[in-house]
């Protein structure tokens, strides 16, 4: 009988505590394309309250992606804010940017930050993380409610490379439409 009683027991101890679980203000928006595209992952947060710079850890799989390049996320592309992102440094499976030059702080919700990457030819289907994180809290000068960028992962999906369907040469085409016309002809 208590065996049947103690998965309520428990949980009514549980409900006894408050437990502090607050969601993490980040997300890491991810993409998909097949061996040799291009795919974008952007890093953004949601109710931001301060925003003016950070420095960003970007960490991916060498063997599937390659890095291309670092653009800012749409709520802070607007020219008039002043941001520039900053590759600071490329390292195998890294990537360090920074975006700073910020005019005026930033609040609200949205993207930040995008990375591009191209899948590499020899990339298996299948997914990638792909992870944004404060590099250290020395260089971490973003301006959250909690201390540092925690680290956020997203997924790049590598899909299968698609199989080409062969097509009918030319010539076969032309000589079946000929034969048809023939046929037809004959029958009239």
């Amino acid at each position: 009988m208590l065996r049947r009683m103690a998965p309520w027991i428990f949980a009514s101890l549980l409900a006894c505590f408050p437990l502090s679980l607050q969601a993490l203000p980040f997300f890491v928006a991810g993409d998909s394309d097949r061996p040799g595209g291009i795919v974008d992952v952007g890093l953004g947060e949601q109710n931001i309250v301060k925003f003016d710079t950070a420095t960003i850890e970007v960490l991916f799989d060498k063997d599937v992606l390659s890095f291309q390049g670092a653009s800012l996320g749409e709520l802070i592309s607007d020219p008039g804010l002043g941001f520039v992102p900053l590759v600071i440094n490329v390292g195998i499976g890294s990537v360090l940017v920074s975006l700073v030059g910020g005019l005026e702080e930033i609040t609200g919700s949205g993207e930040l930050l995008r990375i591009s990457f191209e899948i590499e030819a020899t990339a298996l289907p299948g997914p990638s993380l792909v992870s944004f994180r404060c590099p250290s809290l020395a260089t971490c000068e973003s301006d959250y409610d909690i201390p540092e960028i925690p680290e956020t992962t997203g997924t790049v999906t590598v899909l299968s490379p698609s199989t080409p369907i062969p097509l009918p040469s030319s010539a076969w085409l032309l000589a079946l439409g000929l034969a048809a016309a023939f046929v037809v002809r004959i029958r009239s």
